[in-house]
């Protein structure tokens, strides 16, 4: 174990960290009974598995936070990547195909663009 933490690259090590401090206050805003505020972190950082557990425990509240936020947020990315994302681990599926095919649209890393395909294959 000590070995293997060792062996990390320092720009493995620094993505680590920021992934780490990017995914626990979604947690402690998720148990802390606060929200607003870890879902203003999950548009930042929606494929996060502590953002997709939120989604799963708290769909009706995202839901509605993002469908009252739409005009707003409308023109981000990331906000038919989470919508579509959440939508899509709680079998929301019409909700999940329209926000995936947007964020598709949108994409222009690799890994999100396959991220985004392999959800719209898996809906029924």
């Amino acid at each position: 174990y000590e070995g293997s933490a060792c062996r990390l690259s320092t720009e493995q090590r620094e993505r680590l960290k920021t992934r780490i401090a990017e995914t626990l206050p979604i947690g402690q805003y998720r148990r802390g009974n606060r929200p607003e505020d870890a879902m203003r972190l999950c548009l930042f950082s929606p494929h996060f598995p502590a953002a997709q557990k939120f989604y799963r425990d708290r769909y009706g509240f995202c839901r509605v936070y993002l469908e009252q936020h739409a005009e707003i947020l409308g023109d981000i990315d990331n906000y038919h990547y989470c919508f579509g994302i959440a939508a899509h681990a709680n079998a929301d599926w019409g909700l999940a195909r329209q926000n995936l095919t947007i964020a598709l649209a949108r994409a222009r890393a690799k890994p999100r663009i396959e991220h985004i395909e392999r959800m719209l294959r898996s809906i029924p």
